[in-house]
């Protein structure tokens, strides 16, 4: 299987959208104080969303749909944030 998920930031409310095989280390990786990348700066990272296909092309094609057409993730935004303020996460 492959996943695309959203990451949150609380510290920084910020998201992060990536496409993976494995949600649960790629999710340490990005918490890893190890972690070189862009995500490193706004750790912690929590999932807050995610998808499973059954090809990485799949998957590939639903990451790109969310990182380039605005409608479609800002339409999903709105409801993880909705649902991530229900969690009782304190996010504004």
């Amino acid at each position: 299987m492959y996943y695309i998920y959203i990451l949150y930031s609380k510290k920084s409310e910020k998201f992060y959208i990536g496409l993976t095989d494995n949600i649960e280390k790629r999710i340490r990786e990005h918490n890893s104080q190890d972690n070189c990348g862009w995500t490193k700066k706004f750790q912690p990272w929590i999932i807050s969303y995610f998808e499973a296909y059954l090809t990485a092309s799949e998957a590939r094609i639903r990451e790109l749909s969310l990182k380039h057409h605005g409608k479609t993730w800002t339409e999903l935004r709105k409801r993880i944030l909705r649902s991530l303020k229900g969690a009782a996460l304190s996010v504004p």
